[in-house]
């Protein structure tokens, strides 16, 4: 395993995409750990990033891991009042077992600063304490220069089968299933993993374990590694993005607030390289908003949170598995003429403001986003039957009374849109409001499975400016994939852009 420094230029040679090439950001942490053991003895001590030599490379390594229990085992904690005797030096016994670990291990592999963020620690595996088997066997001579080589090796019996699945000793770790982590993971360049059964290296070219096994399809497949690759595209970086959202936002927060400072790391070395505006209050990207603002909630039911956390239109607002992969599967520019699809291409979806980059908390069109595109006002949303082909995706009818004089019979509603909401235990006014016109519809994009965004009216004062609207979820103007339209006639040449404020 290729640990120490004195193989780090073949690794580098072998491994370009590992570089971070495509950035000349040589960043350390504003606080490390400082390690020395010159005299045998282990001695730690905090430093800070403005006391080291600027024209010296500093490398470190960083810890990353789960704290556990924080009420049975409070840890030891950086706080200003004992900022200075860190400084001085941290005694050993005063550390977890892992950073002591961790801190061994460093300075033995050359690298003497540690940064601790916050694995289930480091391996605790006593062989003697598991039933094994001891195989002995003898490997024959090959050629007249060699001799027969004798040897043994362990076999032993695993806790859980899927052991022996090495991404799963990874993937499969309370380690991976917080949130902090996987940026952690993400951004890093090597890393050593210290299992439960095994030690690993991974890197952005290779996963090898202590025990050296072969390579598996499924070690190749890591979508968490962000990549480095100066080949990789923009298009593909954005991909890259909306599949780590996925990921992401399937993992726990101890702090709700996080959810956005969490990915803030890999969001800026993504703009470093793209040079694209990230709007940091919402976790989007601004010249990629007709495709991210169709997210939709993927796995299980979704809650807001107790805090504003972020506007309406961001995935961020709620809690649950967001998705915002969209593959395209309609060709406007290709459509034919007088058709809905040939309407909606004549006005595209375009972004006209966005509210500033800390938006004011106090101010109820906080975190705004203001767009040009056709839009259309309707006036009931109903729960249907998921059984139905496409319904149990799109599970609501976007409908508009078409005869506002005769809406007791309930006979003139009209489907134009099939939808599926953020939230699904919304309350019974919400989807059937007593005022006309509450809900829109706002188009955004022709040719994916969704094409736009259900929103509701915001409670109006004519006072106060323009009225805005609160998304609430996701409406698709078409039959399942196909060009085929739920209504011939929802949007026509004589139907033209509004302008809407979302917050």
């Amino acid at each position: 395993m290729p640990l120490n420094q004195n193989g780090g230029d073949s690794y580098q040679a072998r491994h370009p995409e590992c570089s971070n090439a495509r950035t000349t950001i040589n960043w350390i942490p504003d606080r490390l750990l400082e390690i020395d053991d010159g005299d045998h003895s282990l001695r730690i001590r905090l430093v800070e990033s403005l006391e080291i030599n600027p024209h010296i490379e500093t490398k470190f390594a960083a810890l990353s891991h789960v704290w556990g229990d924080l009420n049975a085992l409070p840890p030891l904690r950086l706080l200003s009042s004992n900022l200075g005797q860190f400084k001085n030096g941290i005694e050993e016994f005063k550390l977890p077992k892992n950073f002591i670990d961790a801190a061994h291990s460093r300075s033995h592999n050359y690298r003497r600063h540690v940064a601790v963020s916050c694995h289930e620690g480091f391996l605790e595996r006593n062989i003697d304490s598991i039933p094994t088997a001891n195989v002995a066997y003898s490997l024959p001579a090959v050629g007249e220069q060699s001799a027969s080589r004798d040897g043994y090796m362990i076999i032993y019996d695993y806790e859980n089968p899927q052991d022996v699945w090495r991404m799963f000793a990874i993937n499969g770790s309370k380690w991976n299933t917080r949130a902090w982590t996987m940026q952690e993971r993400s951004l890093s360049t090597r890393m050593v993993h210290f299992c439960r059964n095994k030690i690993f290296f991974e890197c952005r070219g290779c996963l090898q374990s202590e025990e050296s096994e072969p390579v598996q399809e499924s070690d190749i497949i890591n979508s968490t590694l962000w990549p480095r690759n100066p080949s990789t595209s923009y298009n593909e970086l954005h991909q890259h993005w909306q599949l780590f959202i996925g990921e992401y936002t399937s993992r726990n927060l101890t702090i709700s607030t996080d959810r956005l400072p969490a990915i803030r790391s890999v969001a800026e070395e993504m703009a470093s390289v793209t040079g694209e505006k990230y709007i940091q209050f919402a976790g989007m990207w601004e010249s990629n908003l007709r495709h991210e603002l169709l997210w939709y909630v993927s796995w299980g039911r979704a809650k807001h949170p107790d805090v504003w956390r972020a506007p309406s239109w961001s995935w961020a607002a709620v809690d649950g598995q967001v998705s915002l992969w969209q593959r395209d599967f309609r060709n406007s520019q290709q459509a034919p003429p007088d058709t809905l699809l040939s309407y909606l291409s004549l006005h595209p979806f375009e972004v006209l403001d966005i509210d500033q980059e800390y938006p004011d908390l106090q101010k109820a069109s906080r975190g705004f986003i203001k767009v040009r595109s056709l839009a259309k006002r309707f006036d009931r949303l109903l729960k249907r039957d998921a059984s139905g082909r496409g319904r149990a995706f799109f599970s609501y009818d976007l409908t508009i009374d078409e005869h506002s004089n005769k809406r007791e019979t309930g006979s003139y509603m009209k489907v134009f849109a099939y939808g599926r909401l953020d939230i699904e235990d919304l309350s019974d006014f919400d989807v059937s409001p007593t005022t006309p016109g509450t809900f829109l519809y706002l188009h955004v994009n022709n040719d994916a499975r969704a094409t736009g965004i259900i929103l509701r009216a915001q409670p109006h004062d004519d006072t106060r400016g323009p009225r805005a609207w609160i998304r609430i979820g996701i409406a698709t103007l078409f039959l399942d994939r196909s060009e085929t339209p739920i209504s011939d006639d929802v949007f026509s040449h004589d139907d033209t852009p509004q302008v809407t404020i979302i917050v």
